[in-house]
């Protein structure tokens, strides 16, 4: 097997069309993804491992930043393809195209949690991460099946506030070319009800809309003055999706309009084909009221692979760890 550096022309027109090929791929790694966190000063960088009959067997997608003499890499999903390429040589492969003696790499793996793959990553140097906010849980919807069998495993409670949102009448529709403006102020009343800290700025939603918005579906319910006051939205990734923006107003929350939302959301990506739906994080001890709605769709609670740390050396990977421990105590996230 060996690596190569795939650049940024050639990746913008074959990335995404050989990455839905491999298993375990995701929006986070996607072309348009990375490309949405240039904005925050950060350089994609790509890898594609080649088989020794030139095929494909794993892509991995990363973000660079250079901190005095350290290179960091942080890829969130990766990599697409099987775990187990994430060896000596690997590693190898990467202070190369970085171009780095020092440097340190965090994954964010986005496969079903093995025994054998956890136990692969510890012998071959990599560490479980410290201090980072998500929980490696998530719960995903298989949509292969009906619209009927979908809806049959809603829970009592789940049904019961879908139909309380119906028999609102609400103005429900798809959200064809959003108002940023518009889809920040919801955030931001949500934000201010729940105490909140902020889950977007507007320069993230202006990157994520350019670079994904062509796979990006989204809903809003307006009031009789034709304001948004609730939305839902999520982000597909071959037949892949995942659910990505969620805002309800207080008006939105006294409606249930995020009920209707969601089956509406969720029945446009059956006609679409798309054949899973993964809920992008559950939370049960921090956030038990956005659990107990994920839980009421009948999605089947996953775990994650999740994130592991690797260095070009133990005291670089300390270190790191030692100063964004420091920044998260600081910053309070």
């Amino acid at each position: 097997m060996r690596w190569e550096l795939i650049g940024h022309e050639t990746a913008s027109r074959e990335w995404d069309k050989n990455l839905i090929q491999l298993k375990e791929y995701n929006v986070y790694q996607s072309f348009g993804w990375a490309e949405s966190r240039k904005f925050l000063g950060w350089t994609p960088l790509r890898l594609m491992a080649f088989s020794d009959d030139n095929q494909i067997v794993a892509m991995f997608q990363g973000l660079v930043r250079k901190y005095f003499n350290v290179s960091l890499f942080f890829a969130q999903g990766a990599p697409a393809g099987d775990v187990k390429i994430l060896d000596k040589d690997f590693k190898k492969a990467i202070s190369s195209f970085l171009g780095a003696k020092h440097w340190f790499c965090r994954i964010y793996a986005h496969h079903l949690y093995e025994e054998d793959q956890a136990l692969f990553l510890k012998n071959n140097n990599w560490v479980v991460s410290k201090y980072i906010a998500q929980s490696g849980l998530s719960m995903i919807m298989d949509l292969s099946k009906s619209k009927d069998e979908i809806f049959s495993a809603f829970s009592k409670n789940w049904r019961h506030n879908l139909r309380r949102s119906l028999n609102e009448n609400l103005t429900v529709e798809k959200w064809i070319d959003p108002s940023l403006d518009e889809v920040q102020k919801v955030f931001a009343s949500m934000e201010g009800v729940k105490k909140l800290k902020s889950i977007f700025s507007n320069d993230e939603l202006h990157a994520i809309f350019n670079y994904l918005g062509k796979d990006i579906i989204l809903y809003r319910c307006l009031d009789a003055n034709n304001e948004v006051f609730a939305l839902r939205g999520c982000v597909i990734t071959g037949d892949r999706a995942v659910d990505f923006f969620a805002a309800t107003s207080e008006t939105g929350r006294k409606t249930y309009a995020s009920y209707i939302l969601f089956w509406t959301l969720i029945q446009d990506c059956i006609e679409r084909k798309i054949k899973t739906y993964d809920l992008n994080g559950i939370d049960p001890a921090q956030g038990l009221g956005v659990y107990n709605f994920k839980k009421g769709t009948g999605a089947v609670p996953v775990k994650y692979l999740g994130a592991w740390d690797c260095a070009s050396s133990e005291i670089i990977r300390r270190v790191v760890n030692f100063i964004y421990n420091v920044r998260k105590q600081i910053r309070g996230y």
